[in-house]
């Protein structure tokens, strides 16, 4: 799917710069940021749950 997002212009180079070093596409550099994102903050809403069913 395709979307479109607004950055600060100084992200966006150091974004493209970053894919550049790396051999990816800045689509792909994008992709694993939002993935690893997404996982972190899953991470903590688990581990909210659990400390609520032990704090009870």
């Amino acid at each position: 799917m395709k979307t479109a997002i607004s950055l600060p212009d100084q992200v966006f180079y150091e974004a493209e710069e970053t894919a550049h070093y790396m051999g990816i596409p800045r689509s792909k550099l994008y992709l694993n940021a939002l993935l690893e994102y997404l996982e972190k903050n899953n991470r903590k809403k688990i581990t909210e749950k659990l400390n609520e069913v032990y704090n009870d």
